[in-house]
């Protein structure tokens, strides 16, 4: 019986904590996004050393858009990832401030509407009218495991014509937006399939 109860405290300690977590970096993502700065965005927790470097486009509260830059200051696609897998965000380092000459008169950022009320749909909705190859994430899996192009939409199932690593298509998958943990468009990766695809 006092086992149980240990446990129970435990598990509820840890609940708390991480609603507490997760309401403060919801807060400070906010923030990065009004402000629009760019900044290092580590959402990997399996390697923290990894991180990426954009500016937040679109948040909604549970997951965010970010307009990435390479590292050698280009534009570099869209992601869209869960809120809860960040686990730090850098502003203002050495980084930034060579990413900032990088870019410096050679960035263009390439703009998609992204609501702020439905990032993942939304993001989709942005690349099947540019015409972008997607990649997607399912149920947190860690791969793309789906690569192609927004062909449908209904009532938050998605129709996408899936498309291999050398350009032909390669079936049809149907995703509903739950299933969707992480996504993105439009970086060097998904134009170079979309090159061969055409």
């Amino acid at each position: 019986g006092s086992e149980m109860c240990i446990r129970d405290r435990y598990y509820k300690r840890n609940l708390a904590q991480k609603r507490r977590r997760t309401a403060m970096l919801n807060e400070i993502i906010r923030r990065i996004y009004e402000s629009g700065e760019y900044a290092g965005i580590y959402a990997n927790a399996e390697d923290t050393s990894k991180f990426m470097y954009g500016r937040i486009v679109a948040f909604d509260g549970e997951f965010f858009a970010a307009s990435l830059v390479s590292p050698d200051g280009a534009f570099d696609g869209i992601t869209v990832q869960d809120a809860e897998s960040v686990v730090r965000i850098e502003l203002d380092g050495g980084y930034s401030a060579r990413m900032k000459k990088l870019m410096a008169g050679v960035y263009t950022e390439e703009k998609f509407d992204i609501s702020c009320e439905d990032v993942r749909g939304s993001a989709l909705e942005a690349a099947k009218k540019a015409g972008c190859i997607v990649s997607i994430e399912l149920l947190g899996s860690g791969v793309s495991d789906v690569i192609g192009i927004v062909e449908d939409i209904d009532g938050g199932m998605y129709r996408i014509a899936q498309v291999n690593e050398d350009g032909s298509g390669d079936g049809i998958s149907y995703i509903s937006l739950d299933a969707i943990t992480e996504l993105g468009f439009a970086s060097a990766d998904e134009r170079r399939i979309e090159r061969l695809h055409k």
